[in-house]
Order: C-alpha cells, then sequence, then structure tokens
C-alpha cells in the first residue's frame, strides 16, 4: 500500500484511560495464572539482588461488566531466608510461598542456594527453578486467598502522591475449599513436596 492513501482522525473519538483502581479488600477465589510466571531480579541491586518468582491470579467474579475481564492480583514470591527484624523470613509470611503450598495440604521443602555477593557476604534462598517448577504445576489451581491493598511506594520509600495502591494477598485462607465455591475442612497435610514430580533436589546446600 502506497504511503499516504489511509490517514486517522480521532475527531469523535473517545479515549479510554486504564482503570487502575484495585479491588476491596475481602477474600477471593484466585486461580494461578501461567502468564508473567517467571524468575525476577532487582535490577536497582544487580547481581547481589536474590532472585523471586512473578505470579499473576485471575480473581474469579470480579469483571466490572458483564463480558468483560476478572481482574487480576500481582504477586512476587519471594524466596529469601534472610530473617526480617523480626525473626522471620519472607517465604514464612502471610501470602508467601509456605501458605501457598499448604492451601494444597503440602509442606514446602526446596533446595537451598546460597549467593556470594560482591561485598563477599553469603545470602541463602530456595532454588528459584525448583520452585518455578512447582508453582507451574498449579497453573489453573484455584484457591481462596484475602487480597489487600498495599500503599504505592517510591524507590526511596515513600508512598507515591495520588496512587490508589495496589492489590496483593494479604494471606490464602487454609480452612476453606474453594474448587466449587463451598466452604469445607482443608485437606489434611500431606508428606512435603520434596521428591514429587516435578520437584527435585538438584545442587541444593545441606
Amino acid at each position: 500500500m502506497a504511503r499516504g492513501e489511509m490517514r486517522y482522525s480521532s475527531e469523535g473519538k473517545q479515549v479510554h484511560r486504564f482503570d487502575n483502581t484495585p479491588i476491596p479488600v475481602n477474600d477471593y477465589r484466585l486461580e494461578l495464572c501461567p502468564e508473567d510466571l517467571q524468575v525476577k531480579r532487582s535490577e536497582d541491586k544487580g547481581p547481589d539482588a536474590v532472585p523471586y518468582i512473578n505470579s499473576r491470579f485471575k480473581a474469579l467474579d470480579t469483571a466490572p461488566k458483564e463480558g468483560q475481564k476478572d481482574r487480576l492480583v500481582f504477586q512476587k514470591f519471594f524466596l529469601s531466608m534472610k530473617p526480617g527484624s523480626d525473626g522471620i523470613i519472607m517465604p514464612e509470611r502471610g501470602g508467601g510461598l509456605v501458605e501457598f503450598c499448604r492451601s494444597f495440604g503440602e509442606e514446602a521443602d526446596f533446595a537451598i542456594l546460597t549467593l556470594v555477593k560482591s561485598d563477599k557476604s553469603t545470602e541463602d534462598y530456595f532454588d528459584p527453578e525448583e520452585v518455578l517448577a512447582y508453582l507451574e504445576a498449579k497453573v489453573g489451581e484455584v484457591k481462596s486467598g484475602h487480597v489487600i491493598i498495599e500503599k504505592a511506594k517510591e524507590k526511596d520509600g515513600t508512598p507515591t502522591k495520588g496512587h490508589p495502591g495496589n492489590n496483593k494477598i494479604g494471606h490464602w485462607n487454609l480452612d476453606v475449599g474453594v474448587m466449587t465455591g463451598q466452604e469445607e475442612e482443608a485437606p489434611a497435610p500431606k508428606a512435603p513436596v520434596s521428591g514429587k514430580a516435578p520437584l527435585k533436589k538438584v545442587g541444593g546446600k545441606k
């Protein structure tokens, strides 16, 4: 097609803005999606960054209007075993990996790797490829989770002005069955996930 034969004009057209208003704080049936499920690292920390797993969940029955898509909740599964000021590691916090495993009646059991940083200090963390394989096996599963709104912050930690905040999973509801949307007792804990496909302990530190 020759250049200039067709043109676009915005006259009479409506601008559609992206609605980033978070969904209300509540319990939702959350379905793990395959999109964005990947190992990530903080670009700011460079080679000293401990990896984490990026994920997204579809909050079922949250479509604003009939025919529209359900809203998404983005969640980071942190893998570092470095305790916080309260002595708790990130995977053991609400909404984290340990609680997610327990929502399936399983206990987290992953290989441990060690990162040697530029200042020669070390930090242990769960094997991200092993954790990723575990999560990939859970794609399409639906679990009940409590969604909260986290304040948006700038890189220096100050609140972002005018930002409504972002949804995240505050905790997983371990006593609620959600495959049919009906409340029921959670299954009794099974054996640790270690040794079950697709998980294998490779390159781990004892």
